[in-house]
C-alpha cells in the first residue's frame, strides 16, 4: 500500500535534529541539538571540536566496540544547505 505525505514524516525541527541517527554528534548541555555544519563545511577547528572537544557528545558510531581491532579511520562528509536548498 502506497502512502503519500505532503509534509515531513518526522518533526526534525521540533527535535532540533536529534533523531537517533548513529552518525550525528549531539551538542551537549541544555541546548541539545544535532551538529549542523555551516555553509563553510568542515574546518580543522570544527573537526577537532567534534573529535576532541567538549561541546559535542560523540555519536554512537564514533564509540569503539569491545571487539574492534582495526585502526581508527575518519571519513567526514556533510551536506550544506544554501539559499534554502540542500
Amino acid at each position: 500500500m502506497d502512502v503519500t505525505v505532503d509534509g515531513p514524516r518526522v518533526d526534525a525541527k521540533a527535535r532540533k535534529g536529534e533523531l537517533g541517527d548513529v552518525w550525528i554528534p549531539i551538542r551537549r548541555g541544555d541546548e541539545r541539538a544535532a551538529f549542523t555544519a555551516s555553509e563553510l563545511g568542515f574546518s580543522c577547528k570544527v573537526v577537532s571540536e567534534l573529535l576532541l572537544g567538549e561541546k559535542f557528545a560523540p555519536s554512537a558510531a564514533m564509540q569503539p566496540g569491545s571487539g574492534d581491532t582495526m585502526p581508527l579511520l575518519l571519513l567526514a562528509r556533510v551536506l550544506v544547505r544554501g539559499q534554502s536548498k540542500t
